[in-house]
């Protein structure tokens, strides 16, 4: 008699487990799929973006007036490195985490934050084409000494956020559009933010001390 009055109550709450664990693996498929796209489409586009800029380097090489200003590039970049406040270069490394930033508060970001990361390879990737053909010899090794351990630590916090942005920008745009029940920047998008620029911040710190070292 106790059995029989027990067994029911077990059915019902193993049917309310797996309803709730199917809604929960839904949500959590629907909430993978759109990070792993997001993550593929800025890392597409932003090595999209450094191709060409090593095409465009190529092109313009030749010309004195490319070679010129980034000679002229060089030297500002090198100054502002070498700068003990750090304000410079702290302002010159946080354009573009800013911009992808605040770009994943408006839906256009779906739009803004891929265009901002082909963008951002692609200067990259110009910028040191123009740095390895202005230098030789002695300063070709310094200059990458300073810009690679630096660019192994900003480059993935950079597409990392521009991710992380994507990633809300797109709910943003479901929400606002198709009326989808998903909630934008929750704490942990916060946190993540945090954390990616603190470690965007050490590689400024970073490359300031290199700088000093290598150029000072």
């Amino acid at each position: 008699m106790y059995i029989i009055a027990v067994s029911p109550v077990r059915a019902r709450f193993a049917r309310l487990v797996r309803a709730v664990s199917v809604r929960l693996n839904a949500a959590v498929g629907r909430a993978t799929d759109i990070r792993f796209s997001s993550a593929v489409l800025c890392l597409v586009a932003f090595a999209a973006g450094s191709a060409g800029g090593l095409f465009f380097s190529r092109l313009v090489s030749g010309v004195d007036a490319a070679v010129r200003s980034g000679d002229s590039f060089l030297q500002v970049y090198i100054s502002a490195c070498c700068n003990e406040s750090m304000l410079p270069l702290a302002a010159l490394e946080m354009v573009w985490p800013v911009l992808v930033f605040l770009c994943g508060f408006s839906v256009i970001g779906v739009l803004l934050i891929p265009a901002a990361a082909a963008l951002r390879g692609f200067t990259a990737a110009f910028a040191a084409a123009c740095f390895s053909g202005s230098l030789a010899g002695e300063g070709l090794w310094r200059i990458w000494l300073l810009l690679g351990p630096t660019a192994a630590l900003s480059a993935p916090c950079f597409l990392t956020l521009s991710s992380a942005s994507l990633t809300e920008s797109r709910k943003l745009r479901s929400r606002a559009l198709f009326g989808a029940a998903v909630r934008p920047y929750g704490a942990r998008y916060w946190l993540l933010c945090l954390i990616l620029a603190l470690l965007i911040l050490l590689s400024v710190l970073l490359k300031s001390k290199l700088a000093v070292c290598f150029f000072a």
